[in-house]
């Protein structure tokens, strides 16, 4: 019987030693790629912050021109003023987004773009709001013809008509977020006011004094014309002041009154009206 031959081992020992100096040249070939890569990051973002405060120095970019657009009612020099923005800046120094949000925080401005136009200008664009009545909240405001108060009434001297009789959760706030629903007076008095606005409006929104709100029975316009007092109620206002119109010819033709106190249309078929003098209803 043959004896048994012993199985061949492995020196493990040399193994991880051959292990242990191949790796040795990859880890300094990996250092020297990842030094090499740092040291390039490094210089081209030296590069960078040379040519930027370059950038922000030359007089090439320096603004010669800052042209405003849409401006109604504010001057371009309030404008500017408010933007924080002058001739000479540099358009590339100019933040942007930090100018529009100054113009944003004036009152009458409601939409603001600001522009950077090479090499050497800037354009502002706004829009602005278009105030269109007077409400009573506690305090007065200005409110625009989307219907949103945008600012606090402060001696404007334009014949707005003034509202009375809204709350405050009638109203929209220009800026923020609109309301879910719209009430029925809120919409009442934006109604009327569109129909007032129309070229050939019978009762232009320069004859109406103020409109006051009801919550239950409606509205009511005090106005410059044959009737004092206008009541509408809710609903058919274009029919409504059609009718009124067509009973204020006739009482000025057949009549002969003139000089009225109310006129009340809420039932469109069945309309009163009183004299100043409260002599008598017809």
């Amino acid at each position: 019987m043959s004896a048994k031959t012993k199985p061949i081992r492995k020196n493990t020992y040399k193994v991880k030693k051959n292990r242990k100096k191949n790796r040795r040249p990859w880890r300094i070939k990996t250092f020297l790629n990842v030094s090499g890569l740092i040291l390039t990051l490094g210089i081209l973002s030296f590069s960078l912050v040379i040519s930027y405060s370059a950038l922000m120095r030359t007089k090439i970019f320096s603004a010669k021109r800052i042209g405003v657009t849409g401006q109604l009612r504010l001057s371009e020099t309030e404008i500017l003023r408010q933007a924080g923005l002058h001739k000479g800046d540099n358009i590339f120094a100019v933040n942007l987004n930090v100018a529009r949000q100054r113009l944003m925080a004036h009152p009458w401005i409601s939409k603001a773009e600001v522009i950077r136009e090479m090499p050497d200008g800037i354009l502002i664009r706004i829009k602005e709001h278009k105030a269109l009545a007077i409400v009573e909240l506690g305090k007065r405001y200005l409110m625009n013809t989307e219907g949103d108060i945008f600012k606090h009434f402060s001696g404007e001297t334009e014949p707005f008509p003034e509202i009375t009789g809204l709350s405050p959760e009638d109203i929209h706030v220009a800026g923020r977020h609109p309301m879910k629903h719209e009430t029925n007076p809120h919409k009442a008095v934006m109604n009327i006011i569109k129909l007032a606005q129309e070229p050939d409006s019978r009762i232009p929104l320069s004859q109406i004094k103020e409109i006051l709100v009801d919550r239950e029975i409606g509205l009511t316009l005090l106005a410059n014309g044959p009737f004092k007092h206008i009541k509408l109620g809710y609903g058919d206002y274009d029919k409504k002041i059609n009718r009124l119109i067509e009973v204020s010819t006739y009482l000025k033709k057949k009549a002969d009154l003139v000089d009225l106190d109310s006129i009340d249309l809420h039932q469109i078929n069945r309309i009163v009206v009183k004299p100043t003098a409260q002599e008598a209803s017809v």
